[in-house]
């Protein structure tokens, strides 16, 4: 991408996916879903 940490590049991949779905509330699981990132990483990237 443009240099940024893995966990940069998840935290924008995790906002991209909220964003398409109408900024509705989700949960970390739904998230994990849409992106393919474990679960128990993108709620410490989330919390």
């Amino acid at each position: 991408m443009f240099g940024f940490s893995q966990t940069t590049e998840y935290a924008i991949l995790a906002m991209a996916c909220i964003a398409a779905n109408d900024n509705c509330r989700k949960k970390v699981h739904e998230i994990s879903e849409c992106t393919g990132i474990s679960t128990t990483y993108l709620a410490k990237i989330l919390h």
